[in-house]
């Protein structure tokens, strides 16, 4: 049937068909007019919309409207054939060079784009065009040409971060640099990049796979990478040869830092990205420095550092129009409010970002943005709400291999779960989220699965464990140098102290903890008085009024502070 309307067909619209089955998907007008014309000027790429018009009526190709424009597509039988015809007609190679040559182009001319305005835009053209691009680069590298390999994978690779997925990117700058190193493949070295594009696409390269095997669950592994990686950016010809790209390596080094628990480590990474993005005068990269640096001053409870960084970095992401920017600053400026006990503004931030992130299609912050929409729930004692939110992001970091974010929605439903009683199942979404904070060495997280391990301890009547566990809690607190995590940690002492009879040590922790929280000016909100109030009333009860305060007082003075904290 495909021969008898083929023979129906000029000899252009033959071409044009042939052509067109280089496509891995759709196609849309522009690729297609490039694609299918040729340098002889026998198909014009001016006649292409014409010819495919054409082919259109005679149902060999299928037109799809979309928002952005008509895309072509073929049916997988007709493209069989199409691509039989284009082998037998010695055009298959020069086909696939200008499909990889268009959609390279299409990488480079989106990268920029991507850090500004129109990124939605450029998100939905990469989108549309995914199945192109990785085959576009391998084209590049089957016939020897690194360098532009090398340049339309590196544009990609920011693609493939704000989608969430850097595997295929990883394997992409892995395959160029491998290429790039082989000299039996490619023995004119004209073709190969110069030093520092080289390195710093090693650096990005390393930074992908060890910020990939941190978000797999293997936090360890990415340790000697994260070094590797470093390591190569200081090399001279990096920021000689490549300034801006030697900044966004460097900022994204720091965040996958974030992820494999070296908090101090990654501060300094984001203290150079921020010096060069600024020697430079790059808005976007500065501001993304601020937004990693500030995540990194809320690991270990600076908040005035948090409120710097955090709210330099959205006033620079809003004057660019980079809404993924604006959304990398939601956490830290949201977690001000809620430490501050501001939970309504708190939320308006998490569902402004929740929007952003359904607006761009990025799944894994949309499932960031309902673990905080669900503790705000939760704060605000609505806990049914609390658990939906928290089960959704469950169900979201599932469907992506997420597990940083199947801990942060457990530790949601364990916190639902311990405030209706259901201690059990609290127990176990904690002990769950525990797991992956010890393996990944992320200490913020491990304080507060200790701490919460602990009052479910203490509430089931074993309160041996849960002074064990709030102990070791203190002890992950110090060693991270966060405040606010010491004094969870010594409220919790507080209530295994009155639980088991000694309600005069408890007032004197809970004195020594409300001194540390107010040392960094982040007294407990009422929200979240729940344990210590219980704790409180327990030694109010026992000691009375007079002797609970004199014992809270004498928490609060400096040698009890420094002995508890």
């Amino acid at each position: 049937m495909i021969d008898w309307s083929w023979a129906l067909l000029g000899g252009a619209e033959e071409a044009v068909l042939r052509r067109l089955s280089v496509h891995g998907g759709d196609a849309s007008a522009e690729a297609a007019g490039v694609v299918c014309s040729d340098a002889a000027a026998y198909v014009p790429e001016h006649q292409v919309p014409q010819l495919l018009d054409r082919l259109v009526e005679r149902s060999l190709v299928a037109l799809v409207d979309r928002p952005d424009g008509r895309r072509y597509r073929l049916l997988e039988s007709v493209k069989d054939y199409a691509r039989e015809r284009l082998r037998e007609a010695g055009e298959e190679a020069e086909a696939r060079a200008r499909h990889g040559t268009y959609y390279r182009e299409l990488a480079l001319r989106a990268e920029p784009q991507l850090r500004g305005p129109h990124q939605r835009l450029w998100l939905a053209r990469l989108d549309a065009a995914e199945a192109e691009l990785h085959p576009a680069v391998e084209e590049a590298l089957a016939h020897g040409r690194v360098v532009p390999a090398l340049r339309a994978a590196r544009a990609l690779a920011r693609y493939r971060l704000l989608r969430g997925g850097p595997t295929e990117g990883g394997r992409l700058l892995d395959a160029c640099l491998a290429a790039e190193h082989d000299h039996t493949a490619h023995p004119d070295h004209t073709v190969h990049p110069c030093a520092g594009e080289r390195i710093a696409a090693t650096a990005l390269a390393t930074a992908w796979r060890a910020g990939l095997t941190v978000r797999e669950g293997a936090p360890h592994a990415a340790e000697g990478l994260l070094r590797s990686a470093a390591a190569t950016l200081d090399a001279r010809e990096v920021a000689e040869h490549d300034p801006l790209g030697h900044a966004h390596a460097l900022s994204f080094l720091a965040a996958a830092q974030m992820g494999a628990g070296d908090v101090a480590t990654g501060e300094e990474l984001a203290d150079r990205a921020l010096a060069v993005a600024e020697g430079i005068g790059d808005a976007w990269g500065t501001a993304l420095a601020l937004s990693v640096r500030a995540r990194h001053a809320l690991a270990h409870g600076d908040l005035a550092a948090v409120r710097r960084d955090a709210e330099r970095a959205a006033r620079l992401f809003g004057q660019l129009g980079d809404r993924w920017g604006m959304l990398q600053t939601v956490f830290p400026r949201a977690a001000l409010h809620e430490i501050a006990g501001e939970y309504p503004q708190a939320s308006r931030l998490h569902e402004e970002g929740l929007a952003i992130a359904e607006e761009l299609g990025l799944r894994t912050e949309a499932g960031k943005r309902l673990c905080a929409l669900g503790r705000a729930a939760l704060l605000a004692g609505a806990y049914e709400e609390s658990r939906r939110r928290h089960a959704d992001a469950l169900r979201l970091a599932g469907e992506q291999g997420h597990r940083a974010g199947e801990a942060d929605a457990r530790i949601g439903l364990a916190m639902v779960a311990r405030r209706t009683g259901d201690l059990a199942g609290a127990e176990e979404h904690m002990r769950a989220a525990l797991a992956w904070f010890r393996e990944a060495d992320y200490g913020p997280g491990t304080t507060l699965a200790l701490a919460e391990l602990g009052f479910t301890a203490e509430l089931r009547g074993d309160p041996e464990r849960a002074r064990a566990l709030h102990q070791e809690g203190l002890a992950a607190a110090r060693a991270l140098g966060d405040v606010r995590a010491v004094a969870l940690a010594l409220e919790g002492l507080a209530g295994t102290a009155a639980a088991a009879g000694d309600p005069e040590r408890a007032a004197r922790l809970l004195g020594a903890a409300d001194a540390a929280r107010t040392s960094v000016g982040a007294p407990l909100p009422p929200a979240e008085r729940h344990d210590v109030d219980r704790t409180w009333s327990t030694c109010l009860s026992a000691l009375g009024r007079t002797a609970a305060e004199a014992a809270f007082a004498l928490g609060t003075e400096p040698a009890q502070a420094v002995r508890y904290g």
